[in-house]
């Protein structure tokens, strides 16, 4: 942590990927959007086969609220949940793009760089491309 940033009494945002359903194995389409694109650049070549065998993505399934009062000891002021807008599927089928783009994005966000860590640059232009494009 950089001590440098943190100061008494001061606040700070922070913005957090969660889901409604805490068991990630019901409805988890998205790390399964991941898995295809990354078998598919082992079949190619792109990756190798040791590489993907050892990849092991590990999910936390801790409540939030109760890690950062814990852990960091933050005083929760104010929070507010943001989700998905189910409520515009009125819009047809460019509400489904729209919502697709989105979900790409914040999945590039999150795992370019555990990607990167893992197998190198190499694969990430292309393996998140296909990821965006199955979505």
């Amino acid at each position: 942590m950089r001590s440098k940033e943190i100061i008494p009494q001061g606040r700070m945002v922070l913005t957090l990927i969660a889901r409604k359903n805490p068991n990630p194995y019901d409805e988890g389409y998205r790390l399964e959007l991941l898995a295809k694109p990354l078998l598919d650049l082992v079949a190619q070549g792109v990756i190798k086969e040791a590489d993907m065998d050892s990849f092991n993505l590990h999910l936390a399934m801790k409540k939030w609220l109760s890690l950062l009062r814990g852990k960091y000891l933050l005083k929760l002021t104010s929070y507010k949940f943001c989700t998905e807008q189910q409520g515009n599927k009125h819009l047809g089928f460019n509400f489904y793009i729209k919502m697709g783009k989105n979900i790409a994005n914040t999945m590039t966000a999150i795992l370019e760089p555990i990607l990167y860590c893992h197998f190198g640059d190499a694969i990430i232009e292309e393996g998140l491309q296909q990821m965006q494009q199955i979505l």
